[in-house]
């Protein structure tokens, strides 16, 4: 803003230590690995991961579901039950995420997906963006 206007402008980060967040290089792989991370919930609508994967051969992509259950238990069983009856081997559920843990787990990744059906700006897509390549 300045150099096109002179406007001086602070710039605000919404909450997220950049610093923490580097570009890393990226290892070569064979399958790119999808990284959804998120509390598991029905509006955070994880089975739309499961459709992705159901789509898409374990040869092109692995996904790779972090979170932890908020409301109904049920929700959780259901998508682990469909993972099964769809040998879904190329999904794989970790569980919570420490946010020490958070940086490595994001370079870690080629691709974050949230497929949620309501969200404000969620902090967890901006600590995303400052660690992509």
């Amino acid at each position: 803003m300045r150099k096109a206007f002179g406007i001086h402008m602070e710039t605000m980060t919404l909450g997220v230590d950049t610093s923490d967040f580097s570009s890393p290089k990226r290892e070569e792989r064979q399958s790119v690995k999808i990284l959804n991370l998120a509390t598991i919930q029905e509006r955070k609508q994880t089975h739309v991961i499961l459709e992705l994967a159901r789509r898409i051969p374990p040869e092109v992509a692995e996904f790779h579901i972090y979170g932890y259950v908020i409301g109904d238990p049920a929700y959780l069983d259901r998508l682990l039950r469909r993972k099964t009856d769809e040998k879904l081997e190329h999904v794989h559920f970790h569980g919570k995420v420490l946010h020490a843990n958070l940086p490595e787990v994001l370079r870690a990744h080629d691709i974050f997906v949230l497929p949620s059906r309501i969200e404000g700006v969620p902090r967890i897509t901006l600590e995303d963006r400052k660690s992509v390549v």
